[in-house]
């Protein structure tokens, strides 16, 4: 409305009102059977509500008490324009309002415009009304829209089946960056607990870890009561909990979270200007929350699938590879009786005939016999002692001093390579037979010098723990042995504890060492995978059950 309308209409009733030693004016506008206070002159510090409209026989609207008690004597003076009543002027004094004073508004020139400056103020205020109304109809359609990129969205992520961490973070996001909310959280109920799952803003990630015990605060409050709340000043409300990483937060919104069955969590955003949400903004984001239900759910569950799948998987690869061995085993036993015996026997005589024979050319050809024939019964030795593998006795066994005194003993073969070892202090007792387990942390002591070469490197031993509940045990005991050397092919990693698989047969080696470390760790119901990156080394991992106090 035009500052200039309004300003005519105060001067126009201040004039009135000095003219006939008024103390006060109220200039009222007719609209849907109320008259509605525009100019109040004298009359500060009191309440003007709407007042009803008098009726037909009635020529004085009904005033409260307040006015009445402050101005005891009113002068109404009906406001028309061609021949439309469109409002009242009302005269207020402490004392009666003399009779030439009375007449004067009803003989004032000043009533028409005073009328036509009032049917003006309407139109106005009508447009200005209607300008409102668009302005919210703008805004509500950019919401939708805004609430339908967002859904869209997270539809997207219900189809993409993500894991559930991701899609949290995607949705925290989206709420954000569509919505134009400064932060937005995701809180996931555990054991009786709100988690901060998920969160996005300037310094949404900032409190990501963050428990919250039902009841507490307005995300804790939704929680327990599993409806919205809405809070357009937190400054003034009793359940809100400062987070100085959020100091800047002046309003909240949070819905529940909710599965087919139960309360999941609850979706958290916030606003760094007060009175930032409205009713279409609890509409919104309750119908974010039911997809965003639906969406975790079916994430959740593909997840717990893909699990169990890659376990499976695992376990199929561990069966066959166990059944492998096995027949390899049969194989190997008979094979090295069967070699064994002609050619300890050709050794033999090759060494007989380096005594007699003097031809030097010959001599050589003998030599060559004897050393290939040491390196041939050699590795049948291996094959036995990979053929024969006893059944593991298992006891407590500290990890560390075995890593300790493999590496004491294993020194001098290292040459110059660099030892560094971190060890757990804390670390329990493996499950596990030391003299089977000392020869897998002698073959992975052995297999990284030999990757590093006689130019030295560096040999890195760390033991750990890592807890599973999903192993009878509860938790893991581990070794991760690492080297400088030049790595491992990508195409040769996966076949690495295959038997007979060497990428060094030049250097004589029997492809041997890392099977018998795959099957002396299956026996003791561990796992021994590698990880590397060409030209950057590798990393070899052995995981061992923890030994159970319950086990004798």
């Amino acid at each position: 409305m035009e500052l200039s309308l309004q300003l005519g209409l105060e001067r126009t009733v201040r004039h009135v009102c000095e003219r006939c030693g008024a103390s006060a004016g109220l200039l009222l506008h007719e609209k849907a059977g109320y008259l509605y206070p525009v100019v109040g002159i004298g009359l500060e510090g009191l309440s003007l509500s709407p007042l009803p409209i008098p009726g037909e026989e009635a020529a004085f609207p009904d005033l409260p008490p307040a006015l009445r008690d402050a101005f005891p004597c009113w002068l109404p003076v009906p406001l028309f324009w061609q021949g439309r009543r469109t409002g009242w002027l009302l005269l207020g004094s402490r004392e009666e309002i003399p009779h030439e004073a009375e007449a004067y508004p009803q003989e004032s020139s000043l009533l028409d415009p005073l009328a036509f400056l009032l049917l003006a103020w309407e139109e106005a205020a009508g447009r200005e009304e209607q300008m409102r109304a668009l302005a919210e109809q703008t805004r509500l359609a950019e919401k939708r829209s805004a609430l339908l990129q967002a859904i869209g969205e997270v539809s997207r992520q219900v189809l993409s089946l993500l894991h559930p961490t991701t899609l949290l973070q995607n949705v925290a996001e989206a709420l954000v960056r569509h919505l134009g909310y400064d932060y937005a959280h995701i809180l996931l109920l555990e054991d009786d607990t709100l988690v901060l799952r998920a969160g996005a803003g300037r310094s949404g990630r900032a409190v990501l870890g963050r428990r919250l015990p039902l009841g507490q605060g307005i995300t804790g409050r939704v929680a327990a009561t599993r409806q919205p709340y809405l809070c357009n000043e937190v400054s003034n409300d009793p359940h809100y909990i400062y987070i100085e990483e959020l100091s800047d937060v002046r309003s909240e919104l949070a819905v529940p979270l909710r599965g087919a069955t139960a309360l999941i969590g609850v979706l958290d955003v916030q606003s760094n200007t007060p009175n930032a949400f409205d009713e279409a903004d609890l509409l919104a984001l309750s119908s974010l929350a039911d997809h965003l239900g639906i969406a975790l759910e079916n994430a959740e569950l593909y997840a717990r699938l893909h699990d169990r799948m890659v376990e499976l998987e695992q376990a199929r690869g561990r069966l066959f590879q166990a059944e492998r061995l096995l027949a390899l085993r049969e194989l190997i036993a008979g094979m090295v009786r069967e070699i064994g015996d002609p050619l300890t026997a050709i050794i033999g005589y090759a060494q007989l005939l380096q005594d007699t024979v003097q031809d030097p050319h010959i001599r050589q050809d003998l030599e060559k016999i004897v050393r290939e024939g040491e390196r041939a019964s050699s590795i049948i030795e291996a094959l036995l002692a990979f053929a024969q593998q006893r059944e593991p006795r298992f006891t407590a066994t500290d990890l560390n001093d075995l890593l300790q005194q493999v590496v004491g003993r294993f020194r001098p073969e290292l040459g110059p390579i660099q030892v560094e070892m971190d060890l757990d202090r804390d670390l329990p007792p493996a499950r596990a037979d030391p003299g089977l387990l000392e020869q897998v942390l002698e073959h992975l002591l052995r297999n990284a010098g030999q990757a590093m070469g006689e130019g030295g490197g560096y040999l890195t031993l760390r033991t750990f723990c890592r807890e599973d509940p999903g192993i009878p045990e509860g938790r893991w005991v581990g070794l991760e042995v690492g080297d400088s050397g030049p790595g491992i092919a990508p195409e040769d990693l996966p076949h690495i504890f295959d038997p007979f698989f060497t990428t060094r047969r030049e250097a004589g080696r029997s492809g041997l060492g890392l099977a018998v470390c795959h099957s002396i760790v299956g026996q003791h119901g561990g796992r021994i995978w590698a990880e590397s990156e060409p030209g950057r080394g590798a990393r070899f991992f052995l995981e061992l059950p923890a030994w159970s106090p319950e086990e004798k």
